[in-house]
């Protein structure tokens, strides 16, 4: 399971770096709390499938700026 959240957090980072974009952004477009995306895009944090899907949909807004 480890594994698997740092993949998905690595993943996340990519993409949101790749657009040039700061987590203060994207944790404002997905309306969650600042600390919590640093913890996902490190693999510390056990993410939900609720979260992840704000997660995404914050990303798919970064991807079509």
């Amino acid at each position: 399971m480890n594994r698997l959240l740092k993949m998905v957090g690595a993943n996340i980072k990519l993409i949101r770096l790749e657009k040039g974009q700061t987590r203060e952004l994207l944790d404002e477009m997905c309306e969650i709390q600042p600390t919590y995306l640093g913890d996902v895009e490190r693999g510390q944090r056990n993410i939900t499938r609720c979260r992840l899907r704000k997660l995404l949909c914050g990303l798919e807004n970064l991807l079509q700026r």
